[in-house]
């Protein structure tokens, strides 16, 4: 887990927090109010955790998942913590490939996909992440299209475009079955947000 290097300064983009399991996007200009923000949101619809150490520790790490060393840092001398990098920032017509090749074989396979619920609870996740934009610096859109296209038109989400952590399509992953993710992954060494669903389907490949 990451802590912020300087929490009395405000990081790029401000001190943004999403509380998932409600969609309520926070974006304050000190780490208190935002801390106080999302205590206050939390009292009001009855969840947990509430208290002020645990809250601060969970905005802090999910800002530091869009950030890198230069604002971040480990948490303690035993801690893995590594920044997410953001290739959307950089993305080139092969990082896309290497992305999405095994999506793109199991589209036109005509296997099955996953639940429509297991899809929206991920979609729930990806649609209010910050690295889930469109990518920029690379003229890729004619083939980021064609992959959408071959989503089912039912699962063709308008708020799902492309994972800055690992490059893919995010039309495509949200349905794609846990085998087809992990595949994805093969040989490629990612990091992603702590509140992404994609290592936990991974697991559960294996």
């Amino acid at each position: 887990m990451a802590t912020l290097r300087n929490p009395n300064e405000a990081p790029p983009g401000e001190f943004q927090y999403t509380e998932y399991r409600t969609g309520l996007r926070f974006k304050e200009h000190t780490l208190v109010d935002c801390i106080s923000k999302v205590i206050e949101h939390r009292r009001h619809r009855g969840l947990m955790p509430q208290d002020y150490l645990t809250v601060r520790a969970e905005i802090e790490r999910q800002i530091c998942a869009r950030l890198g060393n230069d604002h971040c840092k480990s948490e303690g001398p035993d801690d893995t913590w590594k920044p997410v990098n953001d290739l959307t920032l950089t993305i080139r017509l092969s990082d896309i490939m290497a992305a999405s090749r095994a999506l793109l074989e199991w589209l036109s396979s005509g296997l099955g996909t996953a639940s429509m619920e297991e899809t929206q609870s991920r979609r729930s996740v990806c649609a209010q992440c910050s690295l889930n934009k469109p990518a920029t610096g690379c003229k890729c859109d004619i083939l980021f299209k064609m992959i959408a296209a071959a989503v089912p038109k039912e699962r063709q989400f308008d708020d799902l475009h492309i994972c800055g952590a690992c490059g893919c399509s995010l039309k495509a992953k949200c349905s794609a079955p846990a085998n087809v993710i992990a595949a994805s992954e093969k040989g490629r060494n990612l990091t992603y947000p702590t509140q992404c669903w994609v290592p936990s389907a991974i697991a559960d490949a294996k």
